[in-house]
């Protein structure tokens, strides 16, 4: 029984690749079923269309279209709440250079990230579960700022969080309007009109 142990190890192992290689295939099918149609509009048919599988198979890996953009949305959620919480450093500075790298950072996280965000932006509006965990996001942001205003003693206590309301919500206006429309602007000149209103926020 013992010399049969090293064969059904490796059975199992090809087993879990084989599984885990076709549910990425589905994940990126997906991503790339919603970004033609927008994530309302795709249909299960349509991802496993794109991944060259079945529907049997989809659900075998996923309960439903809601289910496979959540997973997109954690891999890209994962990165953004680190960069969150590194907003503390820059506020706290109060300085224009480090405002201002850490403004085209996120730019940077948003734009690579666009295939996993935009699909997640439009889900949220009817999924519940989502819009939770994108509000959770917001609030990691806007407690990062408020620490980093109170580390420095800018602004009353009281009207802190209002800014870093504010602050935030302008920057995510933006994006989300950039990943409709596409960049209006210079990517320079959206980088400088940022920081200087985040640096007028500040003072």
């Amino acid at each position: 029984m013992a010399s049969t142990e090293p064969g059904v190890a490796r059975t199992s192992t090809l087993r879990d690749a084989q599984k885990a290689f076709t549910r990425q295939r589905l994940l990126d099918a997906a991503a790339e079923a919603f970004a033609a149609k927008g994530y309302g509009a795709t249909t299960i048919d349509d991802i496993v269309e794109v991944a060259g599988a079945t529907r049997a198979t989809f659900y075998l890996h996923f309960k439903s279209k809601a289910d496979v953009v959540t997973e997109l949305v954690a891999f890209a959620r994962t990165e953004s709440r680190a960069l969150y919480e590194q907003l503390t450093s820059p506020v706290l500075d109060g300085r224009c250079e480090p405002i201002r790298a850490w403004l085209g950072s996120a730019m940077e996280y948003w734009e690579r990230m666009r295939p996993y965000l935009a699909p997640g932006l439009e889900a949220a509006a009817i999924e519940p579960e989502l819009q939770r965990a994108e509000d959770g996001d917001v609030e990691i942001a806007v407690a990062a700022i408020v620490a980093g205003m109170a580390g420095s003693g800018r602004l009353e206590e009281g009207a802190r969080r209002l800014h870093a309301l504010l602050m935030f919500g302008q920057l995510e206006w933006l994006f989300r309007r950039w990943m409709r429309l596409g960049w209006e602007f210079d990517r320079e000149q959206v980088l400088d009109a940022l920081t200087e209103t985040w640096m007028a926020a500040l003072r």
